[in-house]
């Protein structure tokens, strides 16, 4: 970890590419009046023409609220996502929810953490939706 809150990422060329941060402050996920997660352990990966994504904490997010579906996608930078969810309480098995159980050795900071889709509210405590 830098002064600067950028996470190392050794041992792969990501040429500016793709880079970890810590999140400052808390951060909540939210579907409708239900809150999904909330942490202020949250993880940034920025990533090249992708919007910045958070990453939480297994221990922050309400399991409760998601069910698993199959589902499985590759990145050259941070491996295989193989733990994809739905929300809870619907028919519809859209993805809300995905992690990366093993990613590459220099996204380890990630391992089991979730991140979530944009048709979920993700916000900083004190905003308003």
């Amino acid at each position: 970890m830098t002064d600067a809150g950028v996470l190392d990422a050794p041992g792969i060329a990501t040429d500016g590419l793709v880079h970890l941060e810590r999140h400052e402050g808390v951060v909540e996920v939210w579907s409708g009046d239900r809150r999904i997660a909330s942490s202020a352990r949250a993880i940034e990966l920025h990533e090249v023409d992708v919007p910045t994504r958070l990453y939480f904490p297994r221990a922050d997010v309400d399991l409760a609220q998601l069910r698993a579906i199959e589902g499985t996608t590759f990145c050259p930078f941070k491996g295989v996502a193989s733990e994809y969810w739905t929300l809870t309480g619907t028919d519809d098995d859209a993805p809300a929810a995905w992690s990366y159980p093993e990613p590459i050795s220099a996204f380890a900071p990630i391992a089991g953490h979730i991140a979530f889709y944009d048709s979920l509210d993700i916000r900083a405590v004190g905003e308003r939706a």
